[in-house]
């Protein structure tokens, strides 16, 4: 991972991050709301945010709330499609002749209505491995230094799984 400053990144592809940003008010996830954008050559290929997928499995009957889990651990009990799933699963139907192969993954966070910085911290591998999978180059993220984190798509999902061990040795208190 890579920190660059506000001024390392062009105009265009700090108006995707605004998308991303825009995007999360559309999420109706009580945790975290998360928007995404992928872009390659100056296109917008896809978008998505995390939204449960059914009224009835709604975020007050999450698995993850009701077990207490920390942040980060047992992402693939939460009943929401996360945001890069939905943009990969968008890019897809919408661009189904165009590869995301070297595109780049901007993700915006919102938590109580204001944006977040991202600590640097990916801990959902699922997302991981379908931005690794579908040949996504960069995933972008606000840091908390007002600038940007540059993850490589290996890096990231490599990232992931040991920022996923961690969270559960301290879950389980190993």
């Amino acid at each position: 991972m890579k920190e660059i400053s506000r001024t390392e990144i062009s105009k265009l592809e700090f108006c995707f991050m605004e998308k991303a940003w825009e995007l999360t008010l559309s999420s109706n996830c009580k945790e975290a709301q998360y928007g995404v954008v992928i872009a390659k050559n100056n296109l917008i290929l896809g978008n998505g945010y995390n939204h449960t997928i059914n009224d009835l499995l709604n975020c007050d009957k999450c698995p993850r709330r009701s077990l207490d889990v920390k942040s980060g651990v047992a992402s693939d009990l939460c009943y929401a499609l996360h945001g890069e799933v939905d943009a990969i699963k968008n890019a897809k139907k919408y661009h189904p002749d165009i590869s995301l192969y070297k595109s780049k993954m901007y993700i915006g966070k919102r938590k109580d209505n204001e944006i977040k910085a991202t600590g640097g911290k990916p801990y959902c591998t699922n997302c991981a491995k379908e931005i690794r999978l579908a040949g996504i180059e960069e995933v972008i993220f606000y840091s908390k230094n007002k600038g940007f984190l540059v993850f490589g798509s290996f890096e990231f999902l490599y990232s992931s799984y040991k920022n996923l061990i961690d969270a559960y040795e301290k879950q389980l208190k190993l």
